[in-house]
């Protein structure tokens, strides 16, 4: 919330993901348990929002730039749910590290077991993985990140 404020102090404004745990949060938005499709948004003295969003899961986002207003959004495959207008946002203009983030979320290689150096190699691999995907279904054929796996997996 801090880096919203000194943002802002700055005529920057921002727009980005929320952990729930974070010192300061608005426990009101927090605590709230919301069912699929709903919001509780809540603003600072400021003028700072922090929105809660259930969709799948409850996400939260912070923004110094857009409210928690809902409006219409409409995915790749063309069908329309209600959004609040920082998710939309956020989406809209999502990439590089947080599109990384979120594709290696799906299947993580990560063990406690393991010693920092051999997570930092697996790490690696998952990136180098990624990245490569990302160029076969640029520029040979669109296929989903899990086949791809699969295809490596198997022609090895």
């Amino acid at each position: 919330g801090w880096v919203c404020l000194v943002c802002l102090g700055k005529k920057t404004y921002c727009t980005g993901t929320l952990r729930s745990n974070r010192k300061n949060n608005p426990t009101s938005v927090i605590k709230k348990k919301l069912t699929t499709g709903e919001s509780i948004s809540k603003y600072t003295e400021e003028g700072i929002c922090v929105t809660k969003w259930k969709d799948r899961r409850e996400v939260m986002t912070i923004s110094s730039e857009f409210d928690g207003e809902l409006v219409e959004a409409t995915n790749r495959r063309g069908n329309v749910k209600i959004k609040p207008n920082q998710i939309v946002q956020y989406n809209k203009y999502m990439s590089g590290i947080d599109r990384q983030d979120q594709m290696m979320a799906y299947y993580p290689c990560g063990r406690k077991a393991l010693r920092w150096y051999k997570k930092i190699g697996i790490h690696f691999i998952q990136i180098c993985m990624l990245n490569s995907y990302l160029l076969y279904t640029k520029n040979i054929k669109k296929i989903s990140y899990y086949d791809y796996r699969l295809s490596v997996i198997e022609n090895n």
